[in-house]
């Protein structure tokens, strides 16, 4: 499947996702930051009143646009042709100065980064997405024609189309312009699983991260486990970190985090405390950790399970969400999984004991600790 086209009629606009298998992944040690700047260059905003998008990951490139129901078809063709023009040497130099002011403003997270080294060693999955100021700054234009030309192809391409919109025009363009898909290694991932806590200071307090791997991508499409998991632990202010960090330090987690990628993904939250109760923070929710089927009760089961009901229907309802939803499992793992007909059901048998073994296997890892101020680690 190269495309997915689904319509709703009653909608007031329609949504265009346009992914690629390619991301910072295919960077190299030397270019960290190449797709990043391929993604920049080729996302031209200009051509009147169109709005394009795009976004780098770590596997993939998107490049999207929300539109009238009317102008689906015609800002479709411009998006395609704007991914496939010439790529100006003017354009890319004002986009690697963008970036660069960019970095220089909003360097990559060192706490994150030291975290992904952790949990995924020395594989592609430990680039930063965004790059580096010393490696953006030396890309050659030839280097952002040849990641287009390897990468950027009809093969390698996903598009989803959700909202109100033509078919009888839009699926011929489609149908043309997409061929067959050529298979993409997945990169080689760390050993799971793995956890690692990174301490870092700011200011007078002291922001501590947890980070556990989690299982893979491929598993996640077929089972709701890691959502209902994920918000029992610290969906909601009475999920059962936020519970033990209000009532033991006074404080709550900060937002949590949760990617997946082909062969893995990871979790991770964070809070701020005062330096002299971190090593007595972190002491508690390692023993949570270690004891965590106990702590994992039925109460907070059911309610985590309505969260993750609620959290699905709302993105039934929004057409950019649903592209997104489905452009991601097409593009990692080229097949459709339909919160309706797949998740929904599986949801409603997933059951308490389910939740218990899946922490059991990946949240009770002995975590490693990094210092991100030195890179160390025991």
């Amino acid at each position: 499947m190269n495309y997915l086209l689904l319509k709703n009629d009653t909608a007031r606009t329609s949504s265009i996702r346009i992914f690629f298998r390619a991301g910072s992944v295919n960077d190299t040690d030397q270019k960290q930051g190449l797709a990043h700047v391929v993604e920049h260059v080729l996302c031209d905003p200009s051509g009147g009143y169109y709005e394009f998008d795009a976004e780098t990951y770590k596997e993939y490139l998107v490049f999207s646009s929300e539109q009238l129901p009317q102008d689906t078809g015609e800002v479709l063709e411009k998006l395609w042709s704007k991914l496939n023009a010439p790529i100006s040497y003017l354009r890319f130099r004002k986009e690697k100065e963008v970036i660069h002011t960019e970095l220089l403003q909003h360097p990559p997270d060192l706490t994150l980064q030291t975290a992904m080294e952790v949990l995924f060693g020395n594989t592609p999955l430990m680039y930063s997405s965004g790059g580096y100021n010393e490696q953006v700054i030396d890309l050659t234009l030839n280097d952002v024609a040849t990641f287009r030309d390897n990468y950027l192809t009809p093969d390698n391409c996903k598009v989803v189309i959700t909202g109100n919109f033509d078919q009888a025009t839009i699926e011929p363009f489609l149908a043309q312009n997409l061929t067959q898909t050529r298979t993409s290694p997945s990169p080689s991932s760390a050993q799971i699983p793995r956890g690692c806590i990174v301490r870092d200071k700011d200011s007078d307090l002291e922001t501590i991260n947890f980070f556990y791997s989690l299982f893979s991508r491929s598993e996640y499409l077929a089972q709701p486990q890691i959502s209902i998991l994920i918000n029992m632990l610290i969906g909601s202010s009475s999920a059962l970190l936020n519970q033990l960090l209000r009532k033991n330090f006074g404080v709550y987690s900060l937002a949590e985090q949760t990617e997946y990628y082909s062969e893995c993904g990871f979790f991770n939250f964070g809070f701020f405390i005062n330096p002299n109760r971190t090593d007595e923070a972190i002491g508690v929710l390692e023993n949570m950790f270690a004891n965590i089927k106990k702590h994992l009760t039925n109460e907070l089961f059911e309610r985590a399970k309505q969260r993750t009901l609620f959290e699905w229907q709302r993105w039934l309802s929004d057409p950019s969400a649903i592209s997104w939803w489905h452009g991601e499992n097409l593009i990692i793992a080229n097949r459709s999984c339909d919160i309706e007909t797949d998740l929904f059901p599986a949801l409603e048998k997933t059951t308490l004991e389910d939740i218990h073994a899946l922490a059991q296997k990946y949240l009770t890892t002995q975590p490693t600790y990094i210092d991100p101020a030195t890179g160390s680690a025991h």
